[in-house]
């Protein structure tokens, strides 16, 4: 059990180009890097190396994956094995930590599960009858529904407390998700409101594909016309 933010704080660090290029020798293709795949044979590269979005993929014969992934295919290894050994070369110690608290769930694990609970919520809000005009707004600015489907587009209801009723349902507490930024606290008061509300919303990843937090634009003339999630 290594915890997510020590794995979170290697990926971080890790550039795939320089732990790829210990392996393979790399040639520049634009603005990404090209091989001959390590993991089949091939005359012709077909394996890219991708550090925008700090992943690899062979369009010979489908492997892909980030910079851990790759030594885990390369070196043979557990994900645990790869992540210590990638960890020592960026200067991140990796604890020993043991199963004897089952029970134990990180902050970061809680935050994830709200921000994923959040876009579900979101998405499935975009189907109901009521959402019907934020569809059609949609549609009139050129997405389609499978380009809003891949985007993972949603809507917030305007209610103020419709996430909150829905997380706290699935045992989401509403400090998590005011950590998560998806509540605020009221000034002068008890308890929590949804920070989106009435406002298309649209998940916001990291270069390695991990929901971080959500934009908002409102449907109406609220104020701010965009609200994004606190950094």
């Amino acid at each position: 059990m290594i915890p997510d933010e020590i794995i979170t704080q290697v990926q971080d660090r890790l550039n795939i180009v320089e732990v790829v290029s210990q392996y393979v020798q790399l040639k520049k293709a634009g603005q990404n890097f090209k091989a001959c795949c390590p993991f089949h044979s091939e005359k012709t590269p077909s394996f890219m190396v991708n550090p925008a979005k700090q992943i690899f993929h062979c369009f010979g014969c489908g492997e892909g994956g980030d910079a851990i992934s790759f030594v885990m295919k390369f070196e043979r290894l557990e994900f645990p094995e790869a992540l210590r050994m990638l960890a020592t070369g960026v200067g991140v110690e990796v604890p020993t930590v043991t199963s004897a608290d089952p029970t134990r769930v990180s902050e970061t694990g809680r935050l994830v599960k709200a921000l994923e609970f959040a876009a579900g919520f979101y998405q499935q809000n975009l189907q109901r009858p009521s959402s019907e005009a934020v569809r059609k707004y949609l549609h009139d600015r050129g997405l389609n529904d499978e380009t809003i489907q891949s985007l993972k587009i949603g809507v917030a209801p305007d209610e103020w407390d419709g996430l909150l009723n829905a997380a706290r349902a699935a045992g989401i507490e509403p400090e998590t998700l005011e950590k998560a930024g998806l509540a605020v606290a009221r000034e002068g008061k008890t308890g929590f409101y949804d920070r989106f509300r009435g406002r298309v919303v649209f998940p916001v990843q990291d270069a390695r594909g991990k929901l971080v937090g959500f934009g908002g634009r409102a449907m109406g003339d609220a104020e701010p016309k965009y609200l994004n999630s606190p950094e």
